[in-house]
């Protein structure tokens, strides 16, 4: 509950500090997207899975505010003794805001909290800060990369329960390209190694293809890989999702 209200937090200071920086006469518009997914068999094997996720950015001449979600849970039954299995259940969430100092740099402080109860993470919760620039910013691709440090806690429902603490350096990017005009791709990469041990790393990457099929809804694609060098006893050290859904830009 510490890390969801330590998010939230860093959401309304961000929210404060965007309103007094660079006063704009027309209110910038939030732009975002919600997409949802689902699929059920039933026979020989039964399983359900549900996905979501959601993605908002709101943009001043001076800030960037934005944050996102997505969370998934599938379960599958053994139809001879109607047992039933978690295959999935992991929630990942992030906040940040950048202040941008010229055009093309910029400020942030960031935060992110997950959890992935199938690989006995509890939580991993990581608030830092850092610098970051503006490589292309075009109407149809956007690229930024940045630099910064992290304070990163992982809780492990192991038995006995297990944490740690430490601070990491984070690197990263990101990046959007509308391929055609019904067509987008977008690409993120950030990477926690710990300041102590470089060998000692969490690594994220996520890739989506996004396609219209309207002015607002659309279907998305989109994988999601993590690595983490110092997983939970008894779990291995990458984790590969995939997401098919349908959703609704606004």
């Amino acid at each position: 509950m510490n890390c969801v209200k330590a998010l939230g937090i860093l959401l309304v200071v961000s929210t404060m500090s965007q309103a007094g920086w660079g006063a704009e006469e027309e209110k910038p518009a939030w732009t975002g997207q919600v997409s949802v997914g689902w699929t059920s068999t039933s026979g020989n094997t039964s399983t359900d899975n549900k996905s979501l996720s959601f993605s908002a950015e709101r943009r001043t001449e001076k800030g960037r505010l934005s944050g996102g979600a997505d969370f998934a849970k599938g379960r599958q039954t053994n139809p001879a003794t109607g047992v039933k299995i978690t295959t999935e259940d992991w929630l990942r969430s992030l906040a940040k805001y950048d202040h941008f100092f010229t055009p093309k740099w910029y400020g942030f402080v960031n935060g992110r909290y997950e959890t992935d109860k199938v690989a006995l993470l509890d939580s991993r919760t990581l608030l830092g800060g850092g610098a970051g620039y503006q490589l292309i910013d075009r109407a149809e691709t956007h690229l930024s990369a940045e630099a910064g440090l992290a304070s990163q806690r992982e809780e492990y429902a192991t038995a006995p329960a297990t944490s740690k603490s430490e601070v990491t350096a984070q690197l990263g990017y990101k990046f959007d390209h509308q391929i055609v005009k019904t067509v987008m791709f977008v690409h993120d990469l950030s990477y926690f190694p710990s300041t102590e041990d470089v060998s000692d790393y969490y690594l994220t990457t996520t890739a989506e293809v996004r396609a219209n099929f309207t002015k607002s809804m659309f279907g998305t694609f989109k994988t999601i890989f993590s690595r983490d060098a110092s997983p939970a006893a008894g779990r291995g050290n990458s984790d590969v999702k995939y997401i098919l859904g349908v959703g609704i830009g606004f």
